[in-house]
């Protein structure tokens, strides 16, 4: 069949005519003359359907609380928070491919929150997820919680475990900070220093310092 030209999209009940002709039929072949330009890609108009490649120069907004991408990833948002992730439904309750973790990242805009939660284990398409425990937590203050809420500038709810030296802060015996019980730093002048003995200053030793609960003492 012959190609069709569409000539406007604009007129209240379009028609698909050939060149020179009056009469309609089905479009083998359809030359598109206007653009889609700030139009709404909906239920109606121009009707459903699937990009296989899109590009845009503008702004795009997305107006549902959810988007998935491709067969893995997913966009949303609720009141409160933007998250991105993989493997989950738009609701977070299913996994969406089998043999995968589901993992969500958060960006709460109340709370000024960044957190990271994702699956102890690798899922069945469509059974319901179970998501652990929260493993990272970034607060508005810049406060690190790992496996934990966090309360100073890092906060971790588990075994820490180095492969080279870890360096505490160092104090002078007179600066050294208001304690909390099990606190461990250094100090540089500390005089005639014994293990688990109330430091004095005034010294040129460096020794490891504890705060007991009472008192910072040697360490």
């Amino acid at each position: 069949m012959a190609n069709y030209e569409l000539i406007a999209l604009n007129e209240a009940t379009p028609q698909l005519r050939a060149p020179g002709a009056a009469d309609n039929g089905v479009v083998s072949n359809l030359t598109v003359t206007t653009n889609l330009n700030a139009g709404t890609v909906g239920a109606t108009n121009p009707g459903t359907g699937a990009f296989t490649a899109l590009s845009a120069s503008g702004t795009v907004t997305l107006t549902g609380t959810s988007t998935t991408l491709g067969d893995i990833g997913s966009i949303g948002q609720d009141t409160n928070s933007l998250y991105v992730g993989a493997n989950f439904t738009s609701t977070g309750a299913n996994f969406r491919k089998t043999g995968n973790y589901a993992m969500q990242a958060f960006f709460n805009s109340i709370s000024g929150e960044f957190s990271y939660r994702n699956t102890v284990a690798a899922g069945t398409a469509g059974d319901p997820i179970t998501w652990g425990v929260v493993p990272v937590r970034i607060t508005a203050a810049g406060l690190v919680g790992i496996n934990a809420i966090p309360s100073e500038t890092l906060t971790v709810g588990g075994a820490i475990s180095a492969t080279t030296t870890i360096r505490p802060g160092g104090y002078t015996v007179a600066t050294l900070p208001a304690g909390t019980a099990g606190m461990k730093c250094y100090v540089t002048d500390a005089l005639a220093p014994a293990f688990l003995t109330t430091l004095v200053g005034g010294g040129a030793a460096y020794s490891g310092a504890q705060y007991n609960g009472s008192n910072w003492v040697g360490d």
